[in-house]
């Protein structure tokens, strides 16, 4: 959060400042373009997100991303608000497009995705229910380069183009997210004797 005096000296500068500033490594002006137009986006994606728990994910991804991009000398040089809403606009497309939980990284990343994952009949019950709830336990954005990289098979550069990040940030994304999966799951998955899954199973 800026300091008072940098939220007054802000006043007279204009959103193409600021933006040149944070390029320049001052995280304080892009801490006071987010409290300039933090109230529009979540505007836009309350009235484009259909799930209202969704709203503050897409808001903070669309900044997240913006700023991401601004440190390595992309993104908007000017317009940050026409940017950053179109952002908050293609990420609510996203988050309405993408199944909460979608069985099919299920079937792709179960323990035992070799013997037919989940849609295999000799998973027991409980434990495909320990898997469902161990995915939706999941933060959205995990879930999501879930979905691209476990179902779409993208790869991590065509991940990074989708999600606005580099090829490498979109490879250790990916890996954070199927630990936690992993670590998910074994705190729901039922009481069955076998060993842990692994968690460099099918999909990575």
């Amino acid at each position: 959060v800026p300091s008072a005096a940098a939220l007054a000296a802000a006043e007279s500068h204009a959103d193409g400042d600021l933006l040149a500033a944070v390029r320049r490594g001052n995280r304080d002006a892009y801490a006071i373009l987010y409290q300039r137009h933090v109230d529009s986006a979540r505007r836009v994606a309350a009235y484009r997100v259909d799930r209202a728990v969704d709203v503050d994910d897409v808001v903070a991804e669309a900044f997240t991303r913006t700023f991401a991009l601004l440190a390595v000398g992309r993104g908007p040089n000017v317009d940050f608000r026409a940017y950053l809403l179109a952002s908050v606009r293609n990420l609510a497309m996203r988050a309405n497009a993408l199944p909460e939980c979608p069985d099919e990284v299920l079937v792709r990343l179960s323990p035992r995705a070799g013997a037919g994952g989940a849609g295999d009949p000799t998973v027991a019950v409980p434990e495909l229910a320990a898997m469902r709830s161990a995915l939706c336990a999941l933060k959205p954005r995990w879930r999501e380069i879930l979905w691209y990289t476990a179902v779409e098979g993208h790869t991590p550069t065509q991940v990074a183009a989708i999600m606005g990040l580099t090829p490498h940030a979109a490879s250790a994304l990916a890996a954070r997210a199927r630990e936690a999966l992993r670590r998910s799951y074994l705190s729901m998955r039922p009481l069955t004797g076998e060993p842990p899954p692994r968690a460099d199973s099918q999909g990575e």
